[in-house]
């Protein structure tokens, strides 16, 4: 078992067993963690963005960061890609306890566009997991859009996942009846 209890590990390969990570730990880098991981203190995937994958379970009370180019990862020209224009955790096993998400926006992010289908895909879950494992605090305001975590239970036949979902924003909407208003 890999213990982070304090400081960061950036890890960019496989770690054979379980891994913990303690309050007050990092763990970052793009990692294949062959066992359970723990999450008590913060997961950051990758390297600007990445991938942490789980052969087993998920136990988190501690915070996930997850970076998104919001240009890239949402344009409908762009081919969207786990690990490439946003930051993906993987877990083979089950997500239970509740973690929070924290979105960074990574550049190219000034010019958002609207998510299509579900979203952009920041968790797979293959086991048992529900709605409030992954919590987002708060929408994440950006241009005219907010965006929201959106749980899509059994999304492939197979996956549950969490994906961040863009709606305009409300101040777009009242700004849009008045724009209307002043029309007529």
């Amino acid at each position: 078992m890999t213990t982070v209890a304090a400081g960061e590990l950036n890890n960019n390969g496989s770690i054979a067993g379980s891994v913990v990570v303690n309050p007050g730990g990092i763990l970052s880098g793009t990692s294949a963690i062959a066992g359970n991981l723990t999450n008590l203190g913060t997961i950051k995937s990758g390297n600007s963005p990445g991938i942490t994958s789980v052969g087993g379970s998920y136990v988190g009370c501690g915070v996930l960061d997850v970076e998104v180019q919001f240009n890239n990862a949402l344009a409908a020209s762009n081919a969207i890609s786990n690990g490439t224009t946003h930051d993906f955790l993987n877990i083979g096993g089950g997500a239970e306890g509740v973690t929070t998400l924290n979105i960074i926006p990574f550049s190219p992010s000034g010019a958002p566009d609207a998510t299509t289908g579900n979203g952009i895909e920041l968790i797979r879950v293959a086991g048992a997991t529900g709605a409030g494992q992954f919590v987002l605090p708060a929408p994440l305001i950006l241009g005219p859009y907010q965006y929201v975590l959106n749980y899509v239970p059994n999304y492939s036949g197979v996956f549950d996942g969490y994906f961040l979902k863009s709606q305009l924003g409300e101040g777009m909407f009242g700004e849009a009846a008045m724009f209307s208003a002043g029309q007529a």
